[in-house]
């Protein structure tokens, strides 16, 4: 932390703080639904401002988590234990200082949207219930963690959704003693549940803000989905396979997400009653770009799609700029199960893929 800054002045911006800190807005954010302690106060406009005792707290939630490991629950425990010692309330905090800001950079600059409807149900970013989280291994989330970062995973709000989101939830019953390996497994159907890393690309290539609205295209099992309902406001999948969106469907539903719709569809088409679309993730391989999913793209929006056929593709991370054009740069070597769709090669051998 900056701490002549803090001595300098009373009040801070959430972009300030999140600079100091070196967090995402939607990261702190999330935090202040997950401990009380971190709630902002309202200056005399009603803009939420902070303090420097909600700053030290926020550097207290970030060494816990990110230094020493602990999960969202353990973190809320131990703060209750420090705050009952007398020591949370002057921001005390064991060990060694945090590591600097984040690296991670920004993503395209922003332009104002126009307003989308939003189903009834989706009323916002509901984070990950708790009762969700308990059903995990703590000691493998942390290994996958690890993993991820050894693999060049550097965005900590990305590492930060691994650590919330149990994978073991989402693999076939005969795989889950390998659920945390960074393994691919079949879901039938032609689907595979990619690898950790695999998807960890993914959403590090979009560097989500946390209040952006998502389309996935190939729900799959589910677990991709859940990751970006921890990253961002609102999230739109669609699997073509009827029984693997149902599946996936009630099993997001059940563990309390609010701010996922899930449908079967051929995904190749888009979702346009939702659109645009601030990122449009693919998970399956394309002969090219389906021309609706550009349609439905935001500008300043970014598309992450693989091209190419089922032997050799190139992952291409698409940007439309403000006045319609789209930039495109190949970000790295793929290989997904084909896309079904506009763009298939054989309709008959074309399952879409996670």
């Amino acid at each position: 932390m900056r701490r002549e800054r803090i001595a300098r002045r009373e009040y801070f911006s959430i972009g300030e703080v999140c600079e100091m800190a070196g967090l995402k807005p939607h990261v702190l954010r999330y935090w202040e639904t997950q401990f009380k302690e971190l709630s902002p106060s309202k200056n005399r406009a009603g803009n939420r401002v902070y303090r420097a005792r909600e700053i030290k707290l926020i550097e207290l939630v970030k060494h816990l988590l990110y230094e020493e490991k602990y999960t969202i629950d353990g973190a809320r425990r131990r703060l209750e234990k420090l705050r009952e010692e007398g020591e949370a309330g002057r921001g005390r905090r064991p060990g060694p200082r945090p590591a600097g800001p984040s690296t991670s950079t920004r993503g395209p600059q922003r332009v104002a949207r126009h307003p989308r409807p939003v189903p009834p149900r989706l009323s916002g970013t509901a984070g990950v219930p708790s009762r969700y989280r308990e059903t995990s291994s703590h000691e493998e989330l942390r290994r996958l963690v690890e993993q991820l970062r050894g693999a060049g995973i550097r965005d900590l709000a990305v590492l930060h959704a691994f650590d919330q989101v149990p994978r073991h939830l989402f693999v076939p019953e005969r795989f889950e003693a390998r659920a945390y390996a960074d393994e691919a497994f079949p879901l039938g159907h032609g689907q595979t549940i990619s690898k950790p890393s695999t998807h960890a690309l993914y959403l590090q290539a979009l560097n989500l803000e946390g209040d952006e609205r998502v389309l996935e295209i190939g729900t799959g099992s589910g677990y991709q989905t859940a990751l970006l309902a921890t990253l961002a406001e609102h999230v739109y999948s669609i699997d073509r396979v009827p029984k693997l969106a149902e599946a996936a469907r009630a099993r997001i539903e059940s563990l309390g997400f609010t701010n996922v719709a899930v449908r079967a569809s051929d995904g190749t088409y888009g979702w346009r009653a939702y659109s645009p679309f601030d990122a449009v993730l693919v998970t399956a391989g394309a002969l090219e770009v389906p021309k609706p999913l550009l349609e439905q793209l935001r500008p300043g929006g970014r598309m992450l799609i693989p091209i190419g056929d089922v032997e050799s593709q190139q992952l291409h991370r698409i940007v439309k700029t403000a006045d319609g054009a789209f930039e495109d740069e190949v970000i790295a070597q793929v290989r997904f199960v084909p896309l079904r769709g506009l763009v298939g090669q054989d309709e008959e051998e074309r399952p879409g893929g996670e």
